[in-house]
């Protein structure tokens, strides 16, 4: 959100509109409760002429529909384990939102055989974050350059490079993609889906 003076800050309760509960958690009073508690605001379970049980549904086709005018962007945050200061933490190359497809490229100082360990998540503290892959280098002592790419389907790449030719490169699969014919079954679905409006 745009901050007053410039720069932006997080979303804020009050930020929205309205907040509308749809699909099977309408139903649930304990949900809206616990919404209401949080956000200090009036949580909606009803639109008149509108089917909220169908809602999640029929967002989903309008998606698939206008995929072409939707940008997928990273739903955590992606990065690699660093020292800093004789403490681990984790350097994010990758930021929540950035959109897809994305790379980001740096320079970092390495003992010899160094591992790189990919973390997801926003804690700049390794172990509130899930840790994605690892690659094990045979690199010398100096610098490493790393690449971290994600493209619109969950794939995570993780590139080393080193003086004088090495190159280790790790693929990392979104859990929802692992299954590829499921993953292809789906595509093709949302693709054959016609809305009329």
């Amino acid at each position: 959100v745009a901050a007053p003076g410039g720069g932006t800050r997080p979303l804020e309760w009050n930020d929205l509109d309205e907040i509308l509960l749809a699909g099977g958690s309408s139903r649930m009073p304990m949900v809206t409760r616990m919404l209401e508690r949080v956000s200090g605001r009036t949580v909606r379970r009803r639109i008149e002429g509108f089917d909220l049980d169908t809602a999640i549904g029929l967002g989903a086709a309008l998606y698939g529909q206008h995929r072409r005018l939707v940008r997928d962007v990273l739903s955590h945050s992606v990065g690699i384990k660093v020292i800093e200061d004789n403490r681990f933490r984790v350097d994010h190359l990758l930021p929540k939102d950035t959109r897809l497809p994305a790379e980001a490229v740096r320079r970092y100082s390495a003992v010899t055989r160094a591992e790189m360990e990919i973390y997801e998540g926003e804690e700049t503290d390794p172990d509130l974050c899930i840790l994605r892959g690892r690659i094990d280098l045979a690199n010398p002592e100096g610098e490493v350059e790393i690449a971290l790419g994600a493209n619109g389907d969950g794939l995570l790449t993780a590139t080393a490079e080193y003086p004088p030719s090495g190159r280790e490169v790790l693929e990392i699969k979104n859990d929802l993609f692992l299954n590829e014919r499921r993953a292809t079954e789906l595509r093709e679905k949302v693709q054959s889906l016609h809305i009329n409006l």
